[in-house]
């Protein structure tokens, strides 16, 4: 008798779980915080590959972005050394017109050259002084690239920047879909499970057995 009523009580509990309220909203909800949360509250192992798919996913990021930061310190490095470049804070404008230009000098093949060249073009007086005193370079920006072979290493570098910003931004992209491929599926399982009824009973034997039935 003990161990009937042991087993009713057992069976009584998982009935009230299955037949406990599942919130869709919820489900969705938290998987699109956390992928695959949504499905591991309501039971679904499917759960356990959007959470590893996300932990890769922010491992490859994570991996990117440093490879940026790492390659862009290096071509500052190196422009400082073979450009002579001085220390600061440059935008990447600046660092583009290094890979295109000799120098910033007013000699053949350098920035402020090309712009003097530029400049020429504009026939009004005061337009012109003014796109001259926005865009030449002064001597605090000085560069002077020792040959070419040093000034397409840096161009490759600079390059090689923009690829793993690409990178990063792709996985970022990633990432978001992840979170809304699992809110999705989250809210479907939840859904299917909602309607999910069970219901118990006892053969004549009174042995009790369950009974499912879906409202899809």
């Amino acid at each position: 008798m003990r161990k009937t009523i042991i087993v009713i009580s057992l069976l009584l509990s998982v009935s009230l779980l299955f037949s406990k309220e599942i919130s869709v909203k919820k489900s969705l909800f938290k998987s699109l915080i956390i992928p695959g949360w949504g499905e591991l509250s309501v039971g679904n192992k499917s759960g356990y590959g959007f959470i590893a798919t996300e932990v890769a996913l922010w491992s490859i990021k994570i991996y990117f972005s440093n490879e940026r930061d790492l390659v862009r310190t290096q071509s500052e490095e190196h422009a400082s050394k073979f450009a002579h470049l001085n220390d600061g804070d440059y935008t990447e404008d600046f660092y583009h017109n290094m890979t295109k230009f000799n120098s910033s000098g007013f000699e053949a093949g350098g920035y402020n050259e090309n712009i003097m060249m530029q400049a020429q073009n504009i026939s009004d007086e005061e337009a012109r002084q003014r796109f001259l005193e926005k865009n030449l370079y002064g001597e605090e920006q000085y560069w002077n690239w020792d040959d070419d072979t040093r000034q397409g290493q840096f161009r490759k570098l600079r390059n090689n920047i923009t690829d793993y910003s690409e990178l990063t931004k792709a996985m970022t992209g990633t990432i978001i879909a992840n979170h809304i491929l699992s809110a999705i599926n989250a809210a479907r399982i939840s859904y299917r499970t909602k309607k999910l009824d069970m219901k118990m009973s006892f053969n004549t034997k009174m042995k009790p057995y369950f009974m499912f039935s879906c409202g899809l």
